[in-house]
């Protein structure tokens, strides 16, 4: 199993932040066999962890023209 940990400073968590990345997440477990993702929020910071099975999912899922 491999991880993959995102970090980001966002200046204004919004509505449509939220919706975008409900749909990477959607994606990413859908279409690319991501199979955990798990996030937190604390200020302006989120962290964001997904769990693969393969690393050749995660260079798929990278490539991914919406990602």
């Amino acid at each position: 199993m491999f991880a993959v940990i995102f970090k980001a400073e966002i200046n204004h968590f919004d509505k449509e932040y939220f919706e975008t990345a409900k749909k990477m997440r959607d994606i990413a477990t859908s279409k690319y066999g991501c199979i955990k993702f798990t996030s937190i929020i604390e200020g302006n910071n989120e962290i964001a962890i997904s769990y693969w099975n393969t690393l050749k999912e995660i260079e798929v899922w990278k490539k991914d023209k919406e990602h």
